[in-house]
């Protein structure tokens, strides 16, 4: 928790999906802060925390996906910056055109319910991903 605060207090924006509300994720007294702990106070750890159904990870993945790719065809289209990096894509990723295709076609019903979420949570998700200027995404499972 320790590393996550200091990302925080860098400026890092945690976005946490989690079929369980964790408090650490969501606040942390650092016991090593006499500050903090002769306060009651706490670092706000996630941005926005997202409370997925049990096994709904998968169809929150490709919400995101689903959003950042309909960014980039519209900012493409209307001749902006696009989102997505495609010199990274065209060198270092196969099938690409294959996977946007199917996040295009995912129905937000259907990605709502297996998730979980509902569209404006991974539009939220998906916008400061699309803003920062460097990204890390941690999967695990216990």
């Amino acid at each position: 928790m320790h590393q996550l605060q200091s990302a925080v207090e860098r400026g890092a924006q945690i976005i946490t999906f989690n079929p369980l509300r964790e408090r650490g994720l969501e606040r942390f007294t650092n016991p090593q802060s006499p500050v903090q702990m002769l306060t009651g106070s706490s670092t706000k750890i996630s941005s926005q925390y997202h409370q997925v159904k049990a096994g709904g990870d998968i169809a929150a993945i490709m919400g995101m996906c689903k959003v950042l790719i309909e960014m980039d065809d519209r900012s493409r289209a209307e001749g902006r910056t696009p989102v997505l990096d495609h010199d990274f894509i065209q060198e270092h990723v196969h099938g690409f055109e294959d996977f946007a295709r199917d996040a295009r076609n995912y129905s937000w019903e259907h990605l709502e319910r297996q998730s979980g979420m509902v569209r404006a949570a991974f539009e939220a998700a998906a916008g400061v991903y699309a803003r920062a200027e460097r990204v890390i995404a941690v999967y695990g499972m216990a």
